[in-house]
């Protein structure tokens, strides 16, 4: 049985510089927002999520990608997606959802 997560787009970001990158992304209309389902240069465990469990991105028109990484973002209604924690972006975006 495939899930519906309800995803109408995808935001792939390839960061092959040694420094983080500071990434615009498209904004979304009907209610969409942006969440993170793949992170590679998040520690095992929290780089890649189970479907259903993307972490929301706040705030949602940027992303910074840290050094040689690749994201993948999805843009889904915010009741699709669990919320599982709200990542808020700074210098760096590895901030742990949980506290």
């Amino acid at each position: 049985m495939e899930a519906d997560l309800g995803v109408e787009r995808l935001c792939f970001i390839l960061n092959s510089h040694f420094d983080p990158q500071w990434v615009k992304l498209p904004p979304l209309g009907s209610g969409r927002v942006w969440h993170r389902a793949i992170d590679t240069s998040l520690p095992s465990g929290e780089d890649f999520t189970e479907p259903g469990r993307e972490i929301s991105i706040d705030p949602a028109d940027h992303y910074i990608a840290n050094p040689r990484s690749t994201v993948v973002l999805l843009a889904q209604r915010p009741g699709l997606a669990r919320r599982s924690g709200v990542i808020e972006l700074s210098e760096q975006h590895t901030v742990d959802p949980a506290g």
